[in-house]
C-alpha cells in the first residue's frame, strides 16, 4: 500500500512538472538550450510513463504464472507433427468456465510453450465468419468474450486479464481482436505485430519488444474500453493507453494506434516511418520524435473533434520540433491541433497540403533560409493556416517566402 501511495505522489509530481515545461517560451532559447530542454522533457515523459505502467509489465515477467490446461485449448499440428498452432482457448461448459475464470482472476495466465511434447509456434483465429457463412451450432452462444470484427473471430473466448506469451510463438491478425485482455507480454523474438491483432480489445497498454520491426495496420486500434454496470445497463469508458517502444522498431502501420486515449509518445531512434492516421487520437499532449524518422504519413495526428466542442485539443501550446532527418510530411498530419510553434528541418523534401491547417494557436515558424521543399500548393502558406496566422502579416509573408520547389517533386508520396 505504501509503495502504491509513493507511485501516486510521483505521478502527480511529474504531471505538475510537465505543466511547467509547457509554459516555457522557446522563442528566446538558443539551439543548445532548446536541445537541453527537449532532453529534460524526454526524461520527464519517460519517468511519467514508468510510474504508470512499468510495474504491470514487470509483474508479467516475474510473477508466478498459471499455464492454460490442454483440455481448454483448440489446437492442430502441421503435417509432420513438429509444430502446434493454437486456434482457440475456450470452455464450452458454463460452470467450468465460470470456475476457471474465478481461479485466474488477477493472475497471470500463460500460453503453453508445448503440447504433448510438440512446441507451440503460432496463435491464430479458429475460423472466419464472412457474410452468411454457416456457424457451427451452439458455438456463438458458448462464447463469453467474442465480438465480430470484419467477420473474423479471435483466439480467446474466456476472460483473461493478464496474458503471458512465451518466446518462439508467432501471433496472427485478429488473434486478440475484441478480447478482454488488459496486459499482454509479447514474445521477445517476435518480428512483427500483425494488423488488427488487438483491435477493439480492452488492452490498456503495450511494451513492444526490441525484436519487433513492424507494427501492422489497425494493430491496436480503439483499445482500452472498460465496461461497468450503471443501474442495470452497461456503460463503456476508455482507459489511458500506455506505449513503451523499444529500439528496433522501424515502421508503424496505418491507424495502428488510432482511436486510443494516448497522452504522451516517445519514439525509438530506429523508427523510420509512421504511416497514415497512425495516431489519430484526441488526447495527445506531447511527442518526442527521434532524429532518424524520415516519414510522417497523412493525417497522422489529425482528429476532427469540432463536433465535440473541443476543437484543437491536442498539443495545447506545444512547441513542436520535427525530426532532423524528416524527408516527407503528409497532408493533414497535424491539422486541427493546438501547436504553438513549429521548427521545420532543413532536410524536409516534401510537405502535403494543410499539414498544419486549423492550428489556431500557431504563432511561430522556424526554418533555415535555404529551406526549399516540394509543397502540395504554391507556398508554405498552403501547409500552415490558423487564426493567429490570419492576423499576422509578418507570418503570412514568412510563409509565402517558401515557394514550392519542383525539383523535389519526386519525394512527394501518394497516400
Amino acid at each position: 500500500m505504501k509503495a502504491h501511495k509513493t507511485i501516486a505522489v510521483l505521478v502527480i509530481s511529474l504531471f505538475s512538472f510537465s505543466i511547467l515545461f509547457a509554459q516555457v517560451d522557446l522563442k528566446s532559447k538558443t539551439e543548445k538550450e532548446l536541445a537541453e530542454l527537449q532532453e529534460q522533457i524526454k526524461i520527464e515523459l519517460a519517468e511519467r510513463k514508468k510510474a504508470k505502467s512499468i510495474l504491470a509489465q514487470k509483474e508479467l515477467e516475474t510473477s508466478e504464472k498459471i499455464v492454460i490446461p490442454e483440455e481448454y485449448l483448440i489446437f492442430k499440428a502441421n503435417e509432420d507433427f513438429t509444430e502446434v498452432t493454437i486456434v482457440g482457448i475456450r470452455i464450452d461448459d458454463g460452470e467450468k468456465r465460470v470456475n476457471f475464470e474465478k481461479s485466474i482472476k488477477d493472475k497471470i495466465v500463460q500460453i503453453p510453450s508445448e503440447i504433448q511434447g510438440i512446441p507451440v509456434t503460432k496463435l491464430e483465429p479458429e475460423y472466419e465468419i464472412r457474410g452468411n457463412s454457416d456457424v457451427p451450432e451452439g458455438v456463438v452462444q458458448n462464447i463469453t468474450n467474442w465480438r465480430p470484427d470484419n467477420g473474423n473471430r479471435a483466439t480467446i473466448y474466456i476472460h483473461i486479464k493478464n496474458l503471458y506469451i512465451p518466446d518462439g510463438i508467432k501471433i496472427t491478425p485478429y488473434c486478440f481482436a475484441g478480447t478482454s485482455v488488459d496486459y499482454v507480454r509479447l514474445p521477445e523474438d517476435l518480428e512483427e505485430i500483425p494488423g488488427n491483432c488487438f483491435k477493439n480489445s480492452m488492452l490498456k497498454g503495450i511494451t513492444v519488444p526490441s525484436s519487433v520491426k513492424k507494427i501492422g495496420e489497425f494493430a491496436f486500434y480503439n483499445c482500452g474500453h472498460i465496461s461497468r454496470d450503471n443501474s442495470g445497463y452497461i456503460e463503456y469508458e476508455q482507459a489511458d493507453f500506455e506505449i513503451n517502444f523499444n529500439e528496433g522498431l522501424e515502421e508503424i502501420g496505418v491507424a495502428a494506434f488510432a482511436q486510443n486515449k494516448i497522452k504522451i509518445l516517445e519514439f525509438p531512434e530506429s523508427l523510420r516511418k509512421i504511416k497514415v492516421a497512425a495516431f489519430r487520437v484526441k488526447t495527445i499532449e506531447k511527442v518526442i520524435f527521434n532524429e532518424g524518422l524520415e516519414y510522417i504519413g497523412g493525417g497522422c495526428f489529425y482528429y476532427d473533434d469540432r463536433n465535440e466542442g473541443i476543437e484543437g485539443a491536442r498539443f495545447i501550446n506545444y512547441d513542436l520540433v520535427l525530426p532532423k532527418n524528416l524527408v516527407y510530411l503528409g497532408s493533414y498530419a497535424f491539422k486541427n491541433t493546438g501547436i504553438k510553434s513549429v521548427s521545420f528541418p532543413k532536410n524536409l523534401k516534401a510537405a502535403g497540403q494543410e499539414a498544419f491547417y486549423d492550428c489556431n494557436n500557431l504563432e511561430s515558424l522556424e526554418f533555415e533560409e535555404d529551406f526549399a521543399p516540394y509543397i502540395d500548393g504554391d507556398s508554405l502558406a498552403d501547409v500552415c493556416k490558423g487564426e493567429k496566422i490570419e492576423k499576422s502579416l509578418l507570418l503570412q509573408k514568412k510563409l509565402k517566402s517558401v515557394k514550392c520547389n519542383l525539383e523535389n517533386k519526386k519525394f512527394m508520396i501518394k497516400e
